[in-house]
């Protein structure tokens, strides 16, 4: 069954030709800071990946309330 993803995503910076900013999973309530729009990719591709691959990067995208 295909799980529902829904993000936020917010770009606060553009250097080197690329967007720096956050990624807000709302369903989840994590985020994370990303540094490049790849990196951006990546992360969205991991939170969506199927469960074997998701255990590999469950450490990128964490918790709201772990945040400072």
């Amino acid at each position: 069954m295909k799980k529902d993803a829904s993000f936020l995503i917010d770009i606060v910076d553009t250097q080197n030709h690329t967007w720096q900013g956050r990624l807000y999973w709302v369903q989840e309530k994590k985020s994370v800071n990303f540094r490049s729009a790849l990196e951006l990719m990546q992360l969205l591709s991991s939170a969506v990946s199927p469960a074997e691959e998701e255990e590999e990067h469950s450490d990128k995208i964490v918790p709201l309330e772990h945040l400072g």
